[in-house]
């Protein structure tokens, strides 16, 4: 039953998905072919160039999955993560965003990992990843504000309240990952609150803050291997945020590095709203963001953006999950 109310509660997300594009493409149609004709228009080297970039954050986080299972009795290759980074790419689009974790933990698990540490070691990776988007979020709003930048000013106080509730988001994980005492107290209260009517849920919430801890402590007690995962983390996110940048380098001359600031302080929102994937919230934001000084540019951004984070990553990832064998046999 439980099976059966996922595979729907996705066909219904999927739905949703597509009637809001419908509605936004009548809304927005003349906008819409704007930037497809300016797409059509790009030079083969600007295309190639933004594969790459889409491509890229992948092998980099690839890197990221290799170092994390260093320690663990099965460890990761980089190419092996990379693998897994593409798996998860592919389910990231088919369930929207939903299932990807589940995937990378059965990834794991099918190369000799424990159940439990994977899914402690993908938490852990989320909560870098994070920490990431924050950083640059924060500084490139800094960053954008002092130069007075239009959209910035204009929006600043949903960017500032954005920029609070991400740095929120990633100190709480960061501190649930690290902290014995809190991830004790939380799971205390887990309990207390949950027990009575919701035994089971709390049974694996508890599971998932240990592991979580466990994680969070072997990468601590690493400081090196620590501070290359968060450089990793933050050149993968350098290579999605250059996207903008070599699009409007060609059609509107456009600074790259103005436009990687932009991207940075989009994507924090984007991470801050509630939809799946991030998709639509997203979009909204760098065509508001980007949109008073590229004008219609700005909607060429956000289709080449997506597609290039989304439907590039999921191509490959379905050559991945087509030719994956798996390997060892899953453990808890």
């Amino acid at each position: 039953m439980k099976e059966g109310f996922k595979k729907y509660s996705d066909i219904i997300k999927w739905i949703i998905i597509l009637v809001i594009l419908v509605i936004v493409y009548f809304w927005k149609q003349k906008d819409i072919n704007s930037a497809l004709e300016e797409i059509k228009g790009l030079p083969v080297y600007i295309s190639a160039l933004l594969w790459v970039l889409g491509l890229m954050y992948f092998v980099m986080e690839g890197g990221v999955i290799a170092l994390l299972t260093r320690h663990e009795e099965h460890t990761l290759s980089w190419i092996r993560g990379v693998q897994c980074s593409f798996y998860c790419a592919f389910y990231k689009l088919i369930t929207l965003a939903m299932g990807s974790g589940a995937a990378e933990v059965y990834f794991l698990s099918s190369r000799g990992t424990m159940a439990g540490r994977a899914a402690g070691l993908c938490m852990l990776q989320y909560s870098l990843h994070k920490v990431a988007v924050t950083v640059y979020g924060v500084l490139s709003f800094v960053v954008l504000y002092a130069m007075g930048v239009g959209s910035v000013l204009e929006y600043k106080w949903w960017i500032m309240l954005g920029a609070a509730a991400s740095l929120l988001i990633a100190a709480g994980i960061m501190v649930l990952a690290v902290s014995c005492r809190i991830n004790s107290l939380l799971v205390r209260l887990v309990h207390l609150v949950m027990d009575k009517h919701f035994a089971a849920a709390a049974e694996k919430l508890d599971y998932q803050l240990v592991r979580l801890r466990e994680m969070g402590r072997d990468v601590i007690s690493h400081p090196g291997e620590c501070v290359l995962i968060v450089l990793l983390h933050l050149v993968k996110m350098l290579f999605w945020y250059m996207i903008p940048g070599a699009v409007l380098s060609y059609t509107s001359s456009g600074s790259i590095v103005l436009c990687m600031a932009l991207m940075a302080v989009a994507n924090m929102l984007g991470a801050v709203m509630v939809s799946p994937a991030g998709m639509g919230t997203l979009e909204f934001v760098v065509t508001l963001l980007f949109g008073d000084m590229f004008g219609n540019s700005a909607v060429t951004v956000a289709i080449l953006y997506r597609f290039m984070t989304m439907i590039a990553p999921f191509i490959v990832g379905t050559v991945v999950v087509a030719t994956y064998k798996g390997g060892k046999n899953v453990r808890d």
